[in-house]
């Protein structure tokens, strides 16, 4: 199997399109042959996200995503985020002009047998947008869930004070 790694990849739709072409010069097929998931934000701006990835420039599709990043995707905003397998193994690096929605960060989390992370995914990468799902959760799961949440880390702890402070 090999050592393998997540990434993700914000970008503007240029930017997509431009990874599209490195690969496509490089005669290794279409972006959607490779992402596991491309998220379009409703800024039009875009996360591709690549799962179990042998992330090694001896790969052909690895050396193609990375020359385009190298190039700075023509000169579009990028945030990248590579996480392996082994603990406080990541990268992240960026452009340096992300719009806040581009903004996303390396998290290891704790998975149970069937390589679930424990922590929910609510479908969102906003703190006010995780404020609001948590609260619904709170909701249809009983009073119980900040106290479980909190426990997770200092970070969860924080995002369930601001909850309780929207909700009074």
């Amino acid at each position: 199997m090999g050592y393998r790694s997540d990434i993700v990849i914000a970008t503007t739709k240029k930017g997509m399109e431009y990874i599209e072409s490195a690969l496509d010069r490089s005669g290794l097929g279409q972006l959607s042959e490779y992402a596991d998931q491309v998220h379009i934000l409703p800024s039009g701006n875009v996360h591709i996200v690549l799962y179990g990835w042998k992330w090694n420039t001896v790969y052909p599709d690895v050396l193609a995503v990375e020359g385009a990043l190298e190039e700075e995707l023509g000169g579009e905003p990028f945030r990248f985020v590579r996480i392996g397998e082994e603990a406080g193994d990541w990268e992240e690096y960026d452009s340096g002009d992300i719009s806040e929605d581009m903004y996303i960060y390396p998290c290891q989390y704790i998975g149970d047998s069937r390589d679930m992370p424990i922590i929910p995914d609510f479908g969102v990468h906003d703190m006010e947008g995780l404020i609001a799902a948590l609260a619904q959760e709170c909701k249809s799961l009983g009073s119980d869930l900040p106290d479980r949440l909190r426990t997770f880390s200092p970070v969860m702890d924080d995002v369930m004070h601001k909850w309780e402070e929207s909700s009074l």
